[in-house]
């Protein structure tokens, strides 16, 4: 995220805090496996300056 929409780390995590979904993969001797899984469509990536807006039929 900090590539895409160049933004410093903090504020990408802040962002992706509000969409993450966080799914526990395993539970191990008290050590916990988590992984963080962002939803298909919960970004889009920006368009460039330049580029024209679509205009429907």
């Amino acid at each position: 995220m900090s590539l895409l929409f160049g933004t410093d780390r903090g504020t990408a995590l802040a962002l992706a805090g509000g969409v993450v979904d966080l799914r526990v993969d395993q539970v191990a001797s008290a050590h916990y496996g988590v992984r963080t899984v962002l939803p298909h469509g919960a970004l889009r990536t920006p368009r460039p300056d330049n580029a024209v807006p679509a205009t429907a039929p």
